[in-house]
């Protein structure tokens, strides 16, 4: 690993900032609209969380669920671990 890499991560942890990661579909819950992910590379599982919706209003919009085994995107609100969002399919 670099050591500018190192530095970054160092600073993110010291700043509770939490980096997008990558992951894998492994579970879909069609009535809470939630997956469970396994972070990339290391495969950790993480709990329920939400999905991201980008078109969406009161009473419409456009909802498109994932399939297992489908490349997400997960990001942080605030920089937290406990509060991830899936998207970026």
């Amino acid at each position: 690993m670099f050591l500018s890499n190192q530095v970054r991560q160092a600073a993110q942890s010291l700043n509770g900032d939490e980096p997008a990661r990558r992951g894998i579909v492994s579970g879909y819950d069609p009535n809470a609209y939630a997956v469970k992910v396994l972070l990339q590379p290391d495969s950790n599982e993480t709990g329920w969380i939400p999905l991201e919706a980008v078109w969406v209003g009161n009473g419409w919009g456009m909802f498109a669920p994932p399939s297992l085994g489908d490349d997400v995107e997960i990001s942080f609100r605030e920089g937290s671990a406990s509060a991830g969002m899936a998207g970026g399919r």
